[in-house]
């Protein structure tokens, strides 16, 4: 109902819904909602390329160092998480703190490889 609230030319309310893909199925279910769903985005998996990129990124916020992995690292991290941005998170946590306890200045693919096998 608060999204009926608007003014001649614009609406006071604006409303933004995030979630998993099961929320697209609940909202589906209640139509009064569904119907007033104006944009909807469903982001997929990241490409190896956006995976590269995506990392490159958080490692950069966090840390303002960029080539913490290699590139070997990288591709297979994207292989195993295929691509799917909390999966590709999830590694990179494991493959840092393993690399901590190395005592590595940079994440290689071998380090990937044997976090790799628990998980």
């Amino acid at each position: 109902m608060l999204t009926n609230f608007q003014l001649n030319d614009r609406f006071l309310l604006t409303a933004v819904l995030v979630g998993q893909p099961k929320l697209r199925h609940r909202v589906a279910r209640i139509p009064q909602l569904n119907q007033r769903i104006a944009v909807r985005a469903h982001p997929g998996p990241f490409t190896a390329k956006e995976t590269a990129s995506y990392i490159t990124a958080r490692m950069g916020a966090a840390t303002h160092r960029t080539g913490v992995l290699t590139k070997e690292a990288v591709a297979i991290i994207y292989e195993q998480s295929k691509g799917i941005g909390r999966l590709i998170n999830a590694r990179c946590d494991r493959c840092l703190f393993a690399g901590a306890i190395e005592n590595v200045s940079q994440i290689d693919d071998r380090l990937v490889q044997l976090v790799g096998q628990f998980i």
